[in-house]
């Protein structure tokens, strides 16, 4: 896959006339371009509360759920009649934790983060204007407070969210669409959990019936750096109220690990072990 890209990695930096541009854009009324600033129209109350972790896509983890919750003056009922129509929406939000360096080319996680692609040929979060889109799931509509609860979703806790559009599927579904950068889904993990921590998710049933689907879903298209393949090294994940410990499966390990879930045993490196849960 990688020999078809045909990757410049010697123009990473945007021309510098177009760096001028910029800046002279800055100074000039916006309205002889037809641009305006934009407002958040909501703000996502997720179980993201940190970037590490965070699906790379929406619709991988499905398991994520999240409260849109609508601001001023867009927190009527009116603004959200005729949604219930809908199974999915698309959100416009921004990505607020991060910021563009003014590179033209970014390196992209699926190239294991060697190779230089052009920002505008990636879904990389550090891109001008710092936009995302995201489909996902209505759980449900609660009109008395103006919130929608979503599934599948990718955006960290406190993002803003500018636009809420209904999922068209004869439109927004492309069959024939293909993508010899991004052609299959990304590898998935088994995951594994110790005894203790077995033991603890069955005891959060009650209240917190989907974290253990969240943890899996969400170690399982391994967040990890991919240059990382130290055995022993313990990463940690935020997901609502807490600190996940893992690492990746070892022979040892595995003699720990709960191995009731029915999943197939897998080779070294290519399973995690969550070893510890904590209150953030």
């Amino acid at each position: 896959m990688k020999d078809n890209l045909k990757i410049q990695p010697d123009l990473h930096h945007a021309p510098e006339s177009h760096k001028d541009s910029l800046n002279d854009l800055k100074g000039q009324e916006y309205s002889a371009y037809g641009l305006r600033e934009i407002e958040a129209v909501a703000v996502m109350e997720g179980c993201f509360p940190e970037k590490f972790g965070v699906p790379r896509q929406a619709g991988i983890v499905k398991s994520a759920r999240g409260m849109i919750r609508f601001l001023p003056p867009f927190n009527h009922e009116n603004y959200l009649h005729g949604l219930e129509l809908s199974s999915h929406i698309w959100l416009t939000f921004g990505f607020h934790q991060n910021h563009w360096n003014g590179k033209a080319t970014v390196r992209p996680q699926r190239l294991g983060g060697n190779e230089r692609m052009g920002v505008f040929a990636t879904r990389s979060s550090f891109r001008p204007n710092g936009l995302g889109l995201s489909a996902v799931k209505i759980e449900s509509i609660d009109w008395k407070n103006v919130e929608i609860e979503v599934s599948g979703h990718d955006l960290v806790d406190g993002t803003p969210i500018y636009c809420v559009k209904p999922y068209i599927p004869f439109a927004d579904a492309l069959p024939e669409a293909k993508s010899i950068f991004a052609a299959e889904r990304p590898e998935h993990y088994a995951v594994y959990f110790t005894k203790e921590v077995h033991d603890f998710l069955q005891n959060r049933l009650i209240d917190s019936p989907y974290l253990k689907e969240l943890i899996t879903e969400v170690i399982a298209q391994n967040p990890t750096p991919q240059f990382h393949h130290d055995l022993d090294r313990v990463y940690g994940v935020s997901l609502r109220a807490w600190n996940i410990s893992f690492k990746r499966l070892s022979q040892e390990d595995l003699m720990r690990a709960v191995l009731d879930q029915y999943l197939p045993i897998s080779l070294v490196g290519k399973a995690f072990l969550v070893t510890r849960i904590n209150a953030r």
